[in-house]
Parts: C-alpha cells; sequence; structure tokens
C-alpha cells in the first residue's frame, strides 16, 4: 500500500505541474457514516466481538483534464475507518491512472478499475480487480489495480488489451471481526509463479453490440485472485494463488420486456496439491420488467438466475448449483429510491440465504442506503455454515460534494 500511495503522490506532483499550465480540474467525492448490527450475539469464544458497529467512509476524488481534449488524470483515494472494529480500518488507491485519447485508440495508465460481466446474482468472468475482503462478502468492492490498458474502438465493437504487473493479495476480517470466513490475514502465502506478486499478468477483452443484445468475449492469463486455503506437511495452513487461465462469455439480449443474460467460464489451474483443474461455470437467467406498476411511474422487475459448476463445489462451493430469485423495484422518482431483494436456494446443501439492497436520495447532496443479509438455513455442509451467526444490517449515510 506505501509503494501505492508513492505512486499516486509521484503522479500528483507531476498533474499539478502539467495543470498549472491550464488550471482545468474538478474535485467531488462523499463522506460516509455506516452503522451495522449484528442480531445475534458473538460466539462466547469471540470475546472481542460485537453487535454494533460503527465505520467511516471518505472518497474523494480529484480530475483533470490538463485544458486539453486528448489528456486527463484522475486520482480516487479510499479511506475506511473502523470505530468499533480497528481492524476494518483500511485505505486504498481505487484510482490514479492517466488517460491518453487518440482518434482511434486510448491509453489507459496508473491504478484504475475495470468491470466486466452482466448477471446480477455473480460476477465470473470478473477478474482483473481484487476483491476488498474487508468491506463486505458480497465480492462487489474491489481494489485499485496497477495496469496499462490500451483500448481500441471500432465500429464492430471495442478490443481492449491488459498489462497487469503488480498482484494485490485479498484480505479478509479478522479473527476479532464479525463476518469472518475463516480465512486468517498473517499465513504464510505461497504462490505458484515463481515471481510471486510480480508476476505480470494479462488479459483481452472485446465488448461489442450485435443487434438488440451485448457480446463480452475475454481471456485472462495469470494470478487466480482467490487463494486456497492449504495444510503442508507439518499440518501447518497457508494461503495459495495458483496460476490461472480463463476464458469467458459474457453476453445479454433485450426482447421486449425481457431481458437475458448469460456469463460461461472455463478455467484451467493448479490446485495446491498439484492438481490440475479443469472446470466450466455458468450463471444464466432473465429480468423481465413490469412498467408503470398500479398506474404509478414505478416499475418492478423480477429476477431468476442459476449458477452451474461442473467442479463438483470443490473449488467454488457457494455457487455450485444454486438458484437466485430476486425482485428489483425502481420508484423512478425525484429521490431515486430503489430497492433489490432476492434468496439464495442452494441445491446440494439446501441452505437459504437472503440479501436486500435499499438507496434513496435525501436532496441534492445526501443519500441513505440499507443493506441486508440474512442466512435462513445453513446445513453442516453449506459454506454459509461459518455465516450462520452473521445476520446483519447496514445503514449508511452519505454526504456528495
Amino acid at each position: 500500500m506505501k509503494a501505492l500511495i508513492q505512486v499516486a503522490f509521484s503522479a500528483v506532483v507531476c498533474a499539478q505541474m502539467i495543470a498549472g499550465v491550464a488550471n482545468a480540474h474538478e474535485f467531488s467525492g462523499n463522506l460516509s457514516a455506516e452503522w451495522r448490527y449484528f442480531a445475534k450475539e458473538a460466539p462466547s469464544e469471540a470475546t472481542e466481538q460485537e453487535q454494533h458497529y460503527l465505520a467511516l467512509g471518505f472518497e474523494p476524488e480529484w480530475y483533470t483534464d490538463f485544458g486539453s481534449d486528448n489528456h486527463s488524470f484522475t486520482l480516487a483515494p479510499y479511506f475506511r475507518a473502523g470505530v468499533t472494529d480497528e481492524d476494518r480500518s483500511h485505505s486504498d488507491l481505487r484510482q490514479a491512472v492517466y488517460t491518453y485519447v487518440a482518434d482511434d485508440w486510448e491509453l489507459w495508465a496508473g491504478i484504475h478499475q475495470v468491470f466486466w460481466g452482466v448477471t446480477e446474482s455473480g460476477h465470473l468472468v470478473d477478474i482483473i480487480n481484487q476483491t476488498d475482503g474487508l468491506e463486505g462478502v458480497d465480492g462487489e468492492d474491489k481494489l485499485g489495480q496497477p495496469m496499462v490498458l490500451l483500448s481500441m474502438p471500432k465500429d464492430w465493437g471495442t478490443l481492449d488489451f491488459y498489462l497487469l504487473p503488480q498482484f494485490r493479495e485479498r484480505e479478509f476480517n479478522s479473527d476479532k471481526s464479525r463476518l469472518n470466513i475463516g480465512f486468517t490475514n498473517g499465513l504464510q502465502v505461497i504462490y505458484e509463479s515463481e515471481d510471486e506478486d510480480k508476476n505480470i499478468d494479462w488479459a483481452v477483452r472485446y465488448q461489442g453490440s450485435i443487434g438488440d443484445g451485448e457480446l463480452g468475449l475475454s481471456h485472462f492469463s495469470g494470478t487466480a485472485r482467490m487463494p486456497s486455503f492449504a495444510l503442508d506437511e507439518d499440518f501447518t495452513p497457508y494461503l495459495y494463488y495458483a496460476q490461472t487461465q480463463r476464458t469467458g462469455i459474457d453476453t445479454q439480449w433485450i426482447f421486449d420486456d425481457w431481458l437475458w443474460k448469460l456469463e460461461v467460464l472455463n478455467e484451467n489451474l493448479t490446485q495446491f496439491n498439484a492438481k490440475d483443474i479443469s472446470h466450466t461455470a455458468a450463471i444464466g437467467g432473465f429480468e423481465k420488467t413490469f412498467y408503470g406498476v398500479f398506474g404509478s411511474i414505478a416499475d418492478i422487475g423480477l429476477l431468476i438466475e442459476h449458477h452451474y459448476d461442473d467442479l463438483d463445489a470443490v473449488y467454488n462451493p457457494q455457487f455450485a448449483k444454486d438458484t437466485f430469485i430476486g425482485s428489483r423495484l425502481a420508484m423512478n422518482d425525484i429521490q431515486s429510491t430503489d430497492l433489490l431483494a432476492g434468496i439464495f436456494l442452494d441445491h446440494d446443501s439446501k441452505s437459504v440465504s437472503f440479501f436486500a439492497e435499499a438507496s434513496r436520495r435525501i436532496g441534492e447532496n445526501y443519500k441513505l442506503s440499507l443493506d441486508a443479509f440474512i442466512i435462513g438455513n445453513a446445513t453442516e455442509d453449506a459454506l454459509l455454515k461459518v455465516l450462520e451467526d452473521q445476520d446483519n444490517i447496514s445503514l449508511n449515510f452519505f454526504w456528495y460534494f
């Protein structure tokens, strides 16, 4: 992290020197306060865990185009202060990226965030950025990734080439924190690559429109973002980061009020026991939208997606054979009120989990959001068993400037 901050500081100094010629910049961001409540008391052995948690967040963003149509620079750090849980306090550079735009190509260099995928309940093909494990267990929050990205927009679609020179390890909640999934920070980390976290990963992606649909094709070669938990010959635990080859397809198609979505992944990697693994996974489903329900301006969407992985729940047990059923409510009001809620049904373990996300603007500069995560039933062989006492709701208040 110190190295990333040094890179950002150097970039800001250079940017300020250039921006001095033409003072064309913007500063924005948000401050937030989060209150998280856990419905159940912590296990008796977890004496440092609480039921109520307070945290503060700060996400500033500075942008300048140097008074030019071709050059720009974006700096977006992230800060989280765990008031109740100090182990959750962390900082990150989400973006510190220089962009050059030519007539038929674009170059992005620095620390950046990109997202691949179309499905709602999971993101199989999304691989570039490491998950920020201290923010939550849903995998939606990502760390900044050092990269060089060459993007070539054409009439037939956009072709992107990625060079990723630095790998970032995933952090997990400590034993003192709630939402701990059993992985522990501080364990020895072993890489399959001899270059360890300096292994040069690369990726290529095509994305284009075909009629009423969109198609994405991608390939990634490099260090897997999720480690495996392993034991050496002395039964000492460690985390193992394998090398992976991942080829993905993501597509969505619009038919009247229906939006059909599909993500397919084929992956080849070597597990910690030197066993070569090849598997295919998919998430497919639809979203049916009912517009202007009950004569109002509100829209309601029905979402159904099914997860499949032929690895038989060894490498990705959470979503091996799951069905997601959910609903999206968009009030289409001035306050941008919306709600997304759904359940996951695990057909192997028979476990059930529920989540909800809601948000509403307050005036022009404030927003209130609510998140809930509930385990309805977690059997002994379900991955969710480790989270069965972690039912919680989070209330977030944002001030945008």
